[in-house]
């Protein structure tokens, strides 16, 4: 008789244990404004409520805007396009931030209005103090103040006294969602700079005779037409005589030697 009744209590317990949970699922999934999660094998509710996205702090010129209302009307917006202004330039894009389950996503950018929009990577640092030997250029412009550059900017990096100093690197680097690659390059002194120690290599010089000339951005020197340039090459003589390279053929000027 006890294994008996034993067997009938545990039959309840199961029985009252299945209608509690019956009633909560029905509960969970019925009831507007309710939404029933499995979460590690069970169901936890969210009201929809949780699923809206902070209402923004907004400052306005308008004493007379209702901004209770305001608030009121955007917890119901889902997505933000405007425009902006990005990197060192103010390149113009069209961004877009989208409430997804609560919390505000983006900005999300692209070039055009009905074109893709991609996530904003990281940005990349420059600060002029780090490499003071370096003359930083981005699309023709000079960068002179410490700058962040989104993500996919290209830089173009030479020495600022050049024939004094060898670029040690390459002259290029991409920002790569806040890293430079490659890594910034090295400026490494000449034979004028370290009065001919160790194994420094020659110093050029160059003096413009006549004519124009200038540094381009990449670190060339661009020599106009009809335009006379000498160029020294100032080395220990231990070394040997050194040996001139060029691009192209250089064209001798009557009565000069090549």
């Amino acid at each position: 008789m006890a294994v008996k009744t034993c067997y009938m209590v545990k039959y309840r317990l199961k029985l009252h244990c299945a209608i509690v949970i019956l009633f909560y699922l029905v509960l969970f999934l019925l009831i507007p404004g309710y939404e029933a999660i499995e979460q590690n094998g069970t169901y936890v509710s969210f009201t929809l409520e949780d699923f809206k996205c902070t209402v923004p702090d907004v400052t306005s010129v308008d004493t007379e805007l209702d901004l209770s209302r305001f608030r009121a009307d955007f917890s119901k917006i889902s997505e933000v396009k405007f425009p902006s202004l990005i990197g060192p330039l103010n390149e113009k894009l069209i961004c877009k931030i989208k409430c997804i389950d609560g919390n505000w996503v983006g900005p999300l950018c692209s070039n055009t209005e009905d074109g893709r929009y991609q996530p904003i990577l990281r940005e990349c640092a420059y600060n002029k103090d780090q490499f003071p030997l370096l003359s930083i250029t981005f699309k023709n412009s000079s960068i002179m103040e410490p700058t962040l550059f989104p993500h996919g900017s290209v830089v173009a990096a030479r020495c600022r006294l050049l024939g004094l100093y060898k670029l040690k690197g390459e002259g290029s680097m991409r920002c790569e969602n806040g890293e430079w690659t490659p890594r910034f390059p090295e400026c490494v002194p000449t034979t004028l700079i370290t009065n001919f120690t160790g194994d420094a290599p020659p110093t050029i010089l160059y003096t413009l005779v006549s004519g124009s000339a200038a540094v381009g951005p990449e670190g060339a020197l661009h020599v106009y037409p009809d335009s006379s340039l000498r160029l020294d090459c100032i080395t220990r003589r231990s070394t040997g005589r050194p040996d001139w390279a060029w691009t192209r053929p250089a064209e001798s000027s009557p009565g000069e030697e090549g």
